[in-house]
């Protein structure tokens, strides 16, 4: 017999999730800020796959919302660097999920904190890939807006792969258009959606951390692959600290960089990459 949906969860979890009957042998694999991912096998195709569901007992409309949002715009996002989605629904209870290529391996943040992420070169090489898969997402006007180490998925084979778009923003988006993927919601819960300060600092643009939601572009993104490639290099993220005093300091730019803190290892060329695509005025990143 296939194992419960509900292994690896609490009792609290296994009374408020009860799977859709096409999948089962779910054991978790992670959690997020709004869902969890449980791996599964897709009985009717016969194949493993990544479920992610909402979270047990959530009812915050606005992040059921968000949910359902990261689904249909990453499913819209075909290309080899991107997470595929797979199918979309509901189970009994109401929950939402959607289901996705699970992948054998580990996040980059993973991989750099146990020091298997490969030589400078490979690491660099994984960086193109996520370049490749964010400006092909910017290309169908859709920011990531959460660009960091443990939204980047590397396979055993090879693979590299850009996850968790829940915090996306599609560019010159309208209420038509946000009614259109979420089938019907209020202008309020739009803006609410989109006025929130939402990221993880240390990798967040400052306009990003200001809050300052018009001025959200593909440079915001920029920012971020800045601070992807000053991880790469260095090891660490950009900024550390209390969250306020990060985000003070993002705003402010400040930061050291990756040759101040490996004069002999980082070179200038990637040194001199990283300051620009960080640049505190979009202006002076790279367009």
């Amino acid at each position: 017999d296939s194992a419960s949906f509900t292994d690896g969860l609490s009792d609290e979890e296994q009374e408020d999730v009860d799977p859709p009957h096409r999948y089962s042998k779910q054991r978790e694999l992670g959690r997020g800020g709004n869902g969890v991912v449980i791996a599964a096998l897709d009985r009717k195709m016969q194949r493993p796959v990544a479920l992610k569901i909402d979270h047990a007992g959530q009812t915050d409309r606005s992040d059921q919302l968000r949910f359902l949002r990261e689904a249909r715009v990453t499913g819209q996002l075909n290309h080899p660097n991107v997470m595929p989605v797979y199918d979309i629904g509901a189970d009994p209870r109401g929950h939402l999920f959607f289901t996705m290529k699970e992948v054998s391996g580990h996040s980059l943040s993973q991989r750099l904190k146990e020091g298997t992420a490969g030589s400078l070169v490979e690491r660099l090489l994984v960086f193109r890939q996520v370049c490749n898969a964010i400006a092909f997402a910017h290309s169908r006007g859709v920011l990531h807006r959460d660009i960091k180490p443990a939204n980047v998925m590397m396979g055993e084979f090879g693979e590299v792969l850009v996850v968790d778009w829940g915090l996306c923003k599609v560019v010159g988006e309208t209420v038509e258009d946000f009614e259109a993927l979420t089938q019907g919601v209020s202008y309020d819960e739009l803006e609410t959606r989109l006025g929130e300060v939402a990221g993880t600092p240390a990798y967040m643009a400052p306009e990003q951390a200001l809050g300052d939601v018009d001025r959200l572009d593909n440079r915001t993104d920029i920012y971020a692959l800045g601070a992807l490639l000053y991880a790469l290099i260095t090891g660490q993220a950009p900024f550390k600290g209390e969250v306020e005093q990060v985000l003070d300091r993002v705003i402010k730019g400040e930061f050291l960089s990756p040759r101040a803190l490996d004069p002999a290892g980082v070179p200038r060329e990637l040194d001199a990459i990283v300051q620009r695509a960080m640049s505190l005025n979009p202006i002076h990143r790279y367009q």
